[in-house]
């Protein structure tokens, strides 16, 4: 495809975005309390993204800017994902205490916002391997239950899920140091759970780094949250957990994690346990 009609389709799917994010923002309306509020921010985010795109293909139009890797538009695509992978978990979590059907055209906007992200990047690369991993998400339409709602992500190539419950947000800072103790999330100071560390894991020490935010409850009975940093987010997905069972005999991470069996699909699961680490 040559580059005046990437351009003209980038610019395209940055106008959809625009439409989407306004009707995401008044379904926050709607919803209002603080998932309306959770939802609001999102699609202020997204509105913004919708414009850089916008912005970054005009520029490179009118040769404005040398580089025309499009990098600027990548990078806003992946934030976009990451955005929809937030607002999804948000919406997941409204779910646990309002009626279903009150979420399920949040849903929809939500997925149409990561639809048109992940065609950007599809578009960035044609074929060749995106560089992040593109966030899946499922429609939620089998459970209102949130224990059955499971964050897929990994740390140094090795895959992990949790609980959506315990995910407050998926953070894509431009800079982050992967050796600090405290991470600053917002102007609050966040501990940091380093398991590159702990499970002696290579970590690539690339510019971005994609940050998992959590929230366990301490020793001292209240929920307190955390900085894990992590390779990537690789979805939010729907199953069910059969029942705990003890890892594996010479488990890599046996003294750190315990293991599940997926229900639905039978699969092995593989949870971090956080008590050894708070």
């Amino acid at each position: 495809m040559n580059k005046e009609k990437k351009i003209w389709l980038f610019e395209q799917y940055a106008n959809k975005l625009w439409t989407l994010a306004v009707n995401l923002a008044m379904e926050a309306a709607r919803i209002g309390g603080s998932t309306g509020a959770g939802l609001a921010v999102v699609a202020e985010e997204c509105r913004k993204l919708s414009m850089k795109i916008s912005d970054y293909a005009g520029a490179i139009r009118f040769d404005e800017v040398k580089d025309d890797s499009f990098q600027g538009i990548s990078d806003a695509a992946l934030q976009i994902n990451l955005l929809a992978v937030n607002a999804y978990l948000e919406n997941i979590r409204a779910m646990k205490t309002t009626e279903k059907r009150n979420h399920r055209s949040t849903a929809v906007y939500i997925d149409e916002i990561r639809t048109f992200a992940c065609s950007i990047a599809e578009l960035l690369y044609e074929k060749k391997p995106v560089p992040q991993p593109i966030p899946e998400i499922v429609s939620p339409i089998k459970s209102t239950d949130i224990s059955d709602y499971f964050l897929q992500y990994s740390i140094g190539g090795v895959p992990f899920i949790e609980n959506a419950g315990i995910i407050s947000t998926v953070e894509y800072p431009a800079k982050i140091d992967i050796d600090a103790e405290i991470f600053n999330l917002r102007g609050l100071d966040v501990r940091v759970i380093d398991l590159y560390k702990r499970f002696n894991l290579k970590n690539d020490e690339s510019d971005r780094q994609t940050v998992m935010i959590i929230g366990l409850i301490g020793n001292d009975g209240r929920e307190n949250i955390y900085a894990v940093p992590v390779d990537g987010v690789y979805g939010v997905i729907y199953s069910k957990i059969g029942y705990n069972a003890p890892p594996q005999a010479g488990h890599t991470f046996a003294e750190y994690t315990r293991e599940c069996w997926d229900a639905v699909g039978g699969d092995q699961l593989i949870f971090i346990d956080w008590e050894k680490f708070i």
